[in-house]
């Protein structure tokens, strides 16, 4: 049983870290981790989340959103209109 939340831990580190490391956020990355935000969360982030994980630049934060915008389609549960 530990060994499988071990590897659950280890995917989640892995995900976190690949995503910011894209996002160019790299910086944020144990803030994230010790936190225990999963990439499957990063769409339900506020403005005071963010800020409370020290992403307390606009700037920062628009960079974070704009990467969960360019990958929504790894979020299944959101669905938008195809643009033309």
């Amino acid at each position: 049983k530990n060994e499988i939340k071990k590897k659950t831990k280890q995917t989640q580190k892995e995900e976190v870290t690949s995503w910011m490391a894209a996002a160019g956020l790299s910086k944020y990355v144990e803030n994230f981790l010790q936190q225990d935000i999963s990439v499957d969360m990063f769409p339900l982030m506020t403005d005071e989340n963010l800020i409370q994980l020290g992403l307390v630049t606009l700037g920062s934060r628009l960079q974070f959103k704009q990467s969960i915008f360019q990958n929504l389609s790894r979020f299944s549960s959101l669905s938008f209109p195809p643009t033309n």
